[in-house]
């Protein structure tokens, strides 16, 4: 198993694990909308990660990676705190990287 691989499990076993908060924590129906959406993402390319062929995870894995962390995290972080953290400006650059990650699976 690759280490993308592995980082793809231990992510989506991450994101089971923060479904289940969002889905009980109390937060407000905003706040749950993004949550959700962040955990949507995070678990989707969690998948992506477990499934990352061998040819491409040099560039690949690590935008899908660093891409969920950004992205996912701050909106988690946003959505349980309710309050932005300094590291907010991330999150379109999760998204970005996000993008880019499939956009390198072209070569």
């Amino acid at each position: 198993m690759s280490l993308w691989q592995q980082l793809g499990a231990i992510s989506g076993a991450a994101g089971v694990g923060f479904a289940a908060y969002g889905a009980h924590a109390k937060i407000d129906e905003n706040a749950r909308r993004s949550f959700g959406s962040a955990n949507q993402m995070h678990l989707f390319h969690s998948i992506v990660l477990l499934t990352l062929s061998q040819d491409k995870p040099s560039v690949t894995g690590p935008l899908f990676a660093l891409g969920t962390l950004f992205f996912s995290g701050n909106i988690y972080y946003n959505s349980i705190t309710g309050e932005k953290s300094r590291f907010s400006r991330l999150a379109p650059v999760g998204g970005i990287l996000l993008m880019a990650g499939w956009v390198s699976c072209l070569f």
